[in-house]
């Protein structure tokens, strides 16, 4: 038997403008409340966003169309799926479009078969009456309440076609929307550390990476000889992989920051330190990879990795280090 829907204003359910600048909402809570919520739906960090079917209402009747029924089976398995994560589940009630006065006066030119009779407040009403019966449907079935937002946003955002009478039927809605958080333990880019302790969340696959979960590729050292910015032949084989990488994933740029060891003045240092990270960029050049990816630093003898009163020290501070971000 089809249930009529009853148009309840004082319902216990929890009101947010979550994620819509213009607020339509009925007995929404303080502004802070939305601020958090706001955030929290646009910019918080979820393992997966579910956009369901939509749950679709007779306009002349604003009975519930027996198909959505379906839908909102759906809902609940998805909740069963998930329901040991943190979830946020949005219901939001549309109706179809508020024609304005011009449009009224207009709409025997426009659409001749055009019988909508809504004003902002009735389809503000209808949509709300929408979304809390999706609400009340899903709550008897087992979702529970605290996890749920209605909102309505009246006849706004039509997602179908005005220029046909089913379109215009079809935007007589309610949508549906699962937030689900990430796993505590989740590992989104699959390299062995989970998210929570992961300095780099986008590793590339195949990657080795470091206890911090950043791709050892992406800090390479080229070493130099005293007084050279000749690129040593053992050299090459790392500047292969950095070119592998950078046309694997053209969206990676490269920073080089070239040193040298303390000996000469630091006028000196600093050109001989410029120059070395330039041969870097001259030879990712010659292999394919365009020179707006590729930065370059000089940084003389400031930034020492090793003592410069040893040989061993000296050789260590003659780099070019190569950062791919």
């Amino acid at each position: 038997m089809k249930t009529i829907i009853a148009i309840i204003f004082s319902i216990s359910v929890v009101f947010a403008n979550g994620l819509y600048d213009d607020s339509y909402l009925v007995n929404a809570k303080s502004s802070q409340v939305e601020s958090q919520m706001d955030k929290h739906l646009m910019y918080g960090d979820f393992e997966q966003v579910l956009r369901f079917e939509p749950i679709f209402f007779h306009p002349s009747t604003n009975f519930i169309v027996q198909e959505s029924q379906n839908y909102l089976e759906q809902i609940v398995q998805a909740y069963e799926k998930y329901k040991d994560r943190d979830i946020t589940l949005t219901v939001i009630g549309y109706t179809d479009h508020v024609q304005t006065k011009t449009e009224k006066v207009n709409q025997s030119t426009w659409f001749p078969t055009y019988p909508n009779d809504l004003t902002i407040e009735s389809s503000q009403e209808i949509a709300l009456g929408y979304a809390t019966y999706t609400h009340d449907q899903l709550v008897n079935k087992g979702i529970p309440n605290e996890i749920i937002i209605v909102e309505q946003r009246g006849g706004l955002d039509n997602l179908y076609t005005r220029a046909t009478q089913e379109g215009r039927d079809k935007n007589y809605r309610a949508m549906v929307t699962m937030y689900i958080s990430k796993a505590k333990n989740a590992d989104s880019d699959n390299d062995g550390v989970i998210d929570t302790e992961d300095q780099c969340p986008y590793t590339p696959a195949g990657h080795t990476v470091n206890a911090n979960g950043c791709s050892e590729l992406l800090n390479l050292t080229i070493h130099y000889n005293v007084n050279s910015s000749v690129i040593r032949d053992i050299s090459f084989e790392k500047l292969t992989k950095v070119i592998a990488f950078m046309k694997k994933y053209p969206n990676f740029k490269a920073l080089l920051y070239g040193h040298t060891s303390s000996e000469g003045t630091r006028l000196n240092n600093q050109i001989l330190s410029e120059k070395r990270a330039l041969s870097i960029r001259k030879y990712l050049i010659t292999q394919g990879i365009s020179s707006s990816r590729i930065s370059v630093y000089g940084r003389a003898s400031t930034e020492p990795i090793a003592s410069n009163d040893t040989q061993e020290g000296r050789e260590e501070n003659r780099r070019v280090e190569i950062k791919l971000h």
